[in-house]
């Protein structure tokens, strides 16, 4: 859902999806309008709108 939202979204480049735990009880989805240097994490998944 957080990479679908990206797509629909024109001013978002990259995401990143959050997994419930480290932020809250709740996943979270973060667009972003820049994609930030990748930085392996077990929490999240992330990508670049292609």
């Amino acid at each position: 859902m957080c990479q679908q939202a990206c797509i629909n979204d024109t001013g978002c480049i990259a995401y990143t999806y959050v997994r419930p735990g480290p932020q809250g009880p709740s996943a979270v989805c973060y667009l972003k309008s820049v994609a930030p240097p990748s930085n392996p994490n077990d929490c999240c998944v992330s990508g670049v709108k292609l």
